[in-house]
């Protein structure tokens, strides 16, 4: 399908790679590991819904065959040859987050929560918090665009691009996403969260540019705060 719109260049990059399972044959370009046919969970994966927040993947067999990662093609430039300043290092960030994680599991002890993660900026952010979560939980995606006048405009004038697959009726939800300046887009999707009933809902940001805000916006769960 993706062919069929004629990108430069097309390829692949799998975390994992059951190759005895292949049916047809499909080109792997960038491989995490290659992996025996067994069930696996972990990092992301999840196992009946849970366990997704594991740090590490296992499988039954509880043995491993990992493969270091595959790069055919051109290197990509490192980061550090064109950043100006380092706001937030790594290890910083590695911390809040285990933080936020533990203070969301807290505040939701004894419940189960669904994540939502706002496609595509909020998926790393997601992917990190959600390995510091100890409660059980479940994950969905939603993409939304902000259009008006500019290129990078947030008029509050909102496109769904891809909406939840789960019904919220009645669920913990909480809204992750990677940041929030002028409000406008997150306030219309929390409105229409809201009609759709949840038990809750909260929201989860990285970073917030608060003196950017143009509506207001409750956001629960904050990494960093931006001056």
């Amino acid at each position: 399908m993706l062919q069929t719109r004629r990108p430069k260049s097309l390829r692949v990059c799998a975390l994992l790679d059951k190759e005895e399972r292949r049916e047809i044959s499909v080109p792997i370009h960038y491989r995490g590991f290659s992996i025996p046919n067994k069930f696996v969970f972990g990092y992301g994966l999840d196992l009946d819904e849970y366990y997704r927040n594991c740090p590490l993947l296992r499988w039954w067999t509880w043995r491993s065959t990992s493969r270091r990662l595959e790069k055919n093609g051109v290197a990509m430039q490192d980061y550090r040859e064109f950043i100006d300043e380092v706001l937030v290092d790594a290890e910083t960030i590695e911390k809040r987050v285990a933080e936020l994680g533990a203070q969301i599991s807290q505040d939701y002890a004894g419940e189960e929560l669904l994540i939502v993660c706002m496609l595509r900026g909020g998926i790393t952010f997601t992917a990190d918090l959600t390995r510091f979560l100890t409660i059980p939980h479940t994950l969905d995606c939603m993409s939304l665009s902000s259009y008006g006048v500019g290129h990078y405009a947030s008029s509050g004038n909102v496109r769904v691009n891809f909406d939840l697959m789960t019904n919220i009726e009645g669920r913990n939800v909480l809204l992750v996403e990677d940041i929030v300046d002028s409000g406008r887009t997150l306030a219309h999707v929390m409105q229409m969260l809201r009609t759709r009933e949840p038990k809750s809902l909260k929201v989860c940001v990285l970073l917030d540019k608060k003196y950017r805000r143009e509506v207001p916006v409750d956001v629960d769960y904050v990494g960093f705060r931006c001056a």
